[in-house]
């Protein structure tokens, strides 16, 4: 049994980048004929494209229109520009080609390049946006023979793929990770190059390029939206204005249910809360990337201490942002001690709450139209805790579906609505987030 914990209080994290807005009158395009206009003395503004939701999928979807487009009219929606709450602030920020669908790898392949590149694409004027990465690699283990094999399938695929991925069985994983207790693992894998960032630069960064290529932001609560004749129209806002936009897409991550229950059609994504804990150690126990012991506990360095999450699948369906300690001392601690014996004293500095997007059908993104609702409103939820990483490539691939009318760059039907409602469901093998 672990000797020693302690928790230090808890603390919240908090955003100061405050942001206001103004809108303008956009074109309407083909998709609604001027004779359709809505008349609502109330509408705000007509756009080319409203976006429910400006974090990393809604700004990325206005990076990628803009940067083809320069001159379309785009409004973001955003009742919580500081991101106090956002998930994309508080993500684990993590970005890995460990997936064992081809889509999914070539997604995190575009956020890899995306993101090294964030710097000079997001720049303002001549001045960088510099973002910090954490190129110190993704390791996941085995303890069960189901998850070698499983293990041993996706390697193939990501090697194929040009990822570059070790193997380890348990004497070379000691040799490499002294301080790891790897007498139960069977196998690892792990992927130097890859990596995670600071989340809250990422999406304040985004946000900041977006609006400086003409996006602007509505600082509303969305509490309907309008559709007639098989087109969504407009959205009404909290305040008892409207915006209406040719297309509207809904980039709201765990809270996109709710809009969609709107447009009259139900999803199988919940949130799911989550807490992070920040703990330290004195103990000198080398470097680790993100370590992913399957089925049992994961962690990573975090400053002068490591990060630890624990999933809170009882409150499914709610939204919670208040820590719970309990989980960390029952399940985590014990955990982490068991595979690196250092961890047997450790103090939990801080901790906060976090919320995945969670697919409960198959635990994968849901990209695109939904079967027999408004073509022209797009959905971009249930990533289940690979949102971030993948949040380039879904950004680009809706500014496909509005500009092309498909997908042009990465062929993503995959992730296509019309497999709920045919209850196929198209889970990975082996890790899921």
């Amino acid at each position: 049994m672990p000797a020693r914990v302690e928790f230090a209080r808890s603390k919240e994290i908090k955003k100061d980048n405050d942001v206001k807005a103004t809108l303008t009158v956009g074109r309407i395009a083909e998709k609604i004929a001027p004779d359709s206009r809505p008349t609502d003395l109330r509408m705000l503004s007509m756009n080319d494209v409203v976006i429910i939701g400006g974090g990393l999928y809604g700004a990325s979807t206005a990076y990628h229109l803009l940067l083809r487009e320069p001159q379309l009219k785009i409004c973001i929606i955003e009742p919580d520009p500081t991101y106090e709450h956002a998930a994309s602030a508080r993500s684990n920020a993590g970005v890995r080609v460990l997936f064992s669908q081809a889509e999914s790898i070539h997604m995190s392949q575009y956020g890899h390049q995306f993101y090294a590149d964030f710097s000079n694409a997001m720049s303002i004027d001549g001045e960088p946006a510099p973002l910090d990465l954490y190129r110190h690699g993704y390791m996941l283990m085995a303890t069960e023979p189901t998850q070698v094999e499983d293990m041993t399938l996706n390697l193939q695929l990501q090697r194929s793929l040009g990822c570059n991925v070790e193997s380890y069985d348990s004497d070379s994983l000691a040799r490499k990770f002294p301080a790891l207790n790897t007498q139960d693992v069977l196998m690892a894998v792990r992927t130097p190059q890859d990596m995670w960032i600071d989340p809250n630069t990422a999406v304040t960064s985004l946000m900041r390029k977006v609006r400086s290529m003409g996006a602007q932001l509505c600082r509303q609560r969305v509490v309907d939206l309008d559709v007639s004749d098989g087109v969504m129209r407009a959205v009404a806002l909290a305040n008892g204005e409207s915006i209406s936009g040719q297309w509207i897409i809904n980039a709201t991550g765990a809270w996109a249910p709710q809009i969609c229950r709107m447009a009259g059609f139900e999803i199988p994504v919940v949130p799911l809360p989550l807490t992070a804990y920040y703990f330290e150690t004195r103990a000198d126990v080398g470097q680790f990337g993100v370590t992913i012991d399957l089925g049992h506990v994961s962690f990573r360095p975090e400053g002068a201490g490591f990060i630890t999450l624990s999933r809170h699948f009882e409150r499914a369906g709610s939204f919670n942002w208040e820590p719970d300690a309990a989980p960390f001392a029952q399940q985590n601690w014990p955990r982490l001690a068991h595979r690196v014996p250092a961890f047997e004293s450790v103090k939990v500095m801080s901790s906060y709450c976090c919320h995945y997007a969670n697919n409960y059908f198959d635990g994968n993104l849901l990209l695109g139209a939904w079967p027999k609702a408004p073509d022209n409103f797009l959905i971009a939820t249930g990533a289940s805790g690979h949102g971030l990483q993948h949040a380039p490539a879904a950004g680009r691939a809706l500014s496909e579906l509005i500009l092309d009318r498909g997908f042009s760059t990465l062929d993503l039907q995959r992730f296509g609505c019309q497999r709920v409602v045919d209850n196929k469901p198209d889970p990975e093998r082996g890790f899921v987030a």
